[in-house]
């Protein structure tokens, strides 16, 4: 019933480059892996290129690693090089500006490389230049890899630059798994200290422990910190001033470009995290894992920022923190409070996607109060229409015990038996059993880059089956029956409105559409022969209980 370009859950997107912007800083990330091609000036196979650009001028290069001397072999769909080769620079008009012996900067010998391979460029010494870790295992039991940062001048010259601190001078040592990587940044522009980047080192346990190079102005010194803090603020409450930690006590490799779950958001810090709250005496009142409240799953996010709002008028200020949803555009929050004593705990929220979470695109972790007469906040909803992601808007209304969500443009009343859905924007309402779970479809409105939402309603799921779905909604155009030749029949619900029912049966489901009206409104069921069986005139009286 739903037009075909609504596939949002069927969709994916591939995406082959980006450009980030943020402040002075400059990323170009561009994989352009020849493996057959070769070098038009020296016929040797290019390894791996990638375009180097400058925030302040139009002067743009390409970067290459090129076989000079080896072979290379194909398996399993990747090709795999070996010998000598060399880092070239070169300017618009294909001239040479600069080389490099990689070989000489991994101690003079032969090199190996499996294609394909990612460049991942950006500038972590803030001098306006961006910079290319290239690395190698080191192959010592420690499970490391050593990365030489190279940077390219506006005068299109290689040069290093200088590492110092924790084994070999000139490399910057962390547990990773490519040959180029995003480092984690840290400090900078705009945060009043030294830039950075977080790597991670062997433990005692086997694991790995955070630790970083910092740029002191002429080289990158390694220091290890303990604990490893990512993020403090000081909270004002409760007469006394809280100091909150996140402390990063795991780290985790980043993903790659190439790797499953990669997201631009989730270049950053990775591994396991407590939260640690300390009075004004120093002493610690309260230690919790970040992770336990994700599932105790390995947490990825680009920061965590502590913004304190009393989000449930309780009188203790709460605060939210997030990470990418694992296969939402929204950021997954867990919003969690401070009492009286200093403990930290959890406000629940239930009633979109995963329960226990709040769902906003927002990733700055603060949500705006509503002035609506109810204890609610507002969050921004993001969703893939078919064309492009829009956004729309939702609210979480406490209800004294926890933070339900509801959409702007509905409104779910409950007699103890059935539940009743009320669509202001499409103005229809539908009944359903109160054991039977749904989620709504949230409209999203139009922006100047995204087109609107054809559609929004409910999934209604039968026994709490989300394989068992039916879905009531309004729709901007006239809707159509998902495939031609289904069975027709007349169809008149409870309050008289009159349509038509279409059915079938393929790939073992049972298939219903129902179009109502003038055509703006109706329904499609998806479930099993079994279940519609079972539930056949309880189904047909959800259909039936749809007003407009």
């Amino acid at each position: 019933m739903k037009r075909a370009y609504r596939s949002k859950k069927e969709s994916t997107l591939l995406m082959l480059s980006f450009i980030k912007t943020s402040g002075f800083l400059f990323i170009l990330f561009s994989l352009l892996v020849l493996s057959v091609c070769l070098n038009p000036s020296s016929q040797n196979p290019i390894v791996a290129q990638s375009a180097v650009g400058f925030i302040d001028t139009e002067l743009q290069y390409t970067l290459s690693i090129v076989q000079t001397k080896g072979s290379s072999i194909r398996a399993d769909e990747k090709t795999i090089y070996s010998g000598t080769f060399d880092l070239v620079i070169q300017n618009d008009k294909g001239t040479e500006t600069s080389r490099r012996s990689l070989n000489q900067s991994f101690g003079n010998k032969d090199l190996l490389f499996d294609g394909p391979v990612n460049l991942i460029l950006n500038d972590y010494n803030n001098d306006n230049l961006l910079d290319i870790p290239i690395g190698l295992p080191v192959n010592d039991g420690s499970g490391e890899y050593k990365y030489h940062i190279f940077s390219v001048g506006k005068d299109g010259k290689i040069f290093s630059l200088p590492i110092k601190g924790y084994k070999e001078e000139g490399f910057v040592y962390t547990a990773a798994g490519s040959y180029s990587i995003e480092f984690t940044r840290t400090g900078g522009i705009g945060e009043g200290k030294s830039p950075g980047i977080v790597i991670g080192v062997k433990n005692n346990g086997g694991g790995f422990e955070p630790a970083k190079y910092v740029w002191d102005g002429k080289l990158f010194k390694f220091e290890k910190e303990s604990p490893f803090i990512i993020s403090k603020a000081v909270l004002d409450a409760n007469n006394d001033k809280y100091l909150i930690t996140v402390i990063q006590t795991e780290y985790k490799k980043p993903l790659t470009p190439d790797e499953q779950g990669f997201s631009i958001f989730e270049s950053m810090y990775r591994g396991r995290f407590d939260l640690q709250i300390q009075n004004s005496s120093g002493k610690v009142t309260s230690r919790v894992s970040l992770n336990n409240y994700f599932g105790n799953d390995e947490l990825s996010c680009g920061t965590f920022p502590l913004v304190f709002k009393d989000y449930n008028k309780d009188g203790h200020y709460d605060f939210a923190i997030g990470r990418p949803g694992k296969s939402s555009p929204e950021f997954q929050y867990v919003l969690l409070s401070v009492n009286g004593e200093g403990i930290v705990y959890n406000l629940p929220a239930i009633g979109y996607k995963e329960d226990g979470f709040i769902y906003s695109a927002e990733t700055q972790a603060g949500f705006s109060l509503l002035d609506d007469g109810e204890t609610s906040i507002g969050v921004t909803l993001s969703n893939f229409n078919g064309y492009g992601f829009g956004y729309g808007y939702g609210k979480y209304l406490w209800n004294g015990s926890q933070f339900v969500f509801s959409d702007k443009a509905s409104i779910e009343k409950s007699d103890g038996v059935t539940k009743i859905y009320q669509d202001k924007r499409f103005d229809f309402s539908v009944e359903y059993p109160v054991e039977w779970t749904a989620i709504m479809e949230t409209y999203i409105e139009p922006t100047a880059e995204h087109n609107a939402s054809p559609d929004s309603g409910i999934n209604i799921y039968v026994d709490g089956k989300q394989v068992e779905r039916i879905y009531v909604f309004g729709q901007v155009s006239h809707i159509r029956p998902t495939i031609d030749g289904f069975h027709r029949e007349e169809f008149t619900t409870n309050s008289g409105l009159k349509g038509h029912l279409y059915s079938d049966e393929i790939d073992g489901k049972r298939h219903i559409d129902l179009i109502l009206g003038e055509g703006y409104h109706g329904a499609n069921v998806r479930i099993s022969p079994e279940c519609f069986n079972q539930n056949k005139e309880r189904i047909m009286e959800v259909l039936k209980s749809i007003k407009i």
